[in-house]
């Protein structure tokens, strides 16, 4: 048997992931421009959007399957956060250092 799934079921996920990718993304750009909710509302929803989103690109990009035993689950799920931890960290260690050097 053939376990590939096939170029359209993959092409249906690609497009899929890039559907909610694409809303996950737009939430928060149309959030900050309409000014509506208040600066923490706005930093909640962009934190819990990015983390949405890192779980949509490792299921529909990455193809990791949630469906697998107890210790797979376990090392996505550690790799999951060790990623979010290090973009996380990554962007503000980023974005202090800009506002170290601009004041």
């Amino acid at each position: 048997m053939n376990s590939r799934p096939s170029s359209n079921a993959t092409l249906s996920s690609s497009l899929t992931g890039f559907g909610i990718a694409f809303a996950l993304t737009a939430i928060p750009f149309a959030k900050a421009a309409t000014r509506l909710t208040t600066r923490s509302t706005l930093l909640a929803i962009i934190a819990l959007t990015g983390i949405a989103q890192a779980f949509v690109h490792l299921r529909y990009f990455l193809h990791l399957s949630f469906e697998t035993s107890a210790r797979g689950k376990l090392t996505i799920l550690i790799f999951s956060l060790l990623l979010i931890a290090i973009m996380g960290g990554g962007t503000i260690l980023v974005m202090s250092d800009l506002n170290a050097r601009m004041m």
